[in-house]
């Protein structure tokens, strides 16, 4: 693993150095779904901290509403288009929770 030091490539060769950069990279992702529009209310209040499994499920499966109040037309226009859609019997949801249960 490589990482970029003031312009220069250097290599990551011990377990806590590729570990640090693991985790670094990682934060900065979760970091990019802040202020978007699932993570801002009211849809934050449906989905929770860490984008709740199930509910996504219920979601795509068009058994929950989102709210119209406070929506971005552009999620508004994905929500309409997810649940308009017959999923497919060949396709599943599957997921695993914290716990790690099914």
């Amino acid at each position: 693993m490589e990482k970029d030091i003031n312009g220069t490539r250097v290599r990551l060769e011990t377990k806590i150095e590729i570990e640090e950069e693991i985790s670094r990279v990682n934060k900065d992702h979760l970091q990019q779904t802040n202020n978007t529009p699932l993570r801002a209310e009211p849809q934050q209040a449906l989905l929770g901290e860490q984008l709740d499994f199930v509910t996504w499920e219920a979601i795509l499966t068009g058994s929950v509403t989102l709210s119209t109040e406070g929506i971005e037309e552009g999620t508004r226009l994905w929500y309409e288009y997810v649940t308009s859609q017959k999923l497919r019997p060949d396709i599943t949801i599957s997921y695993l929770l914290k716990d790690g249960k099914k």
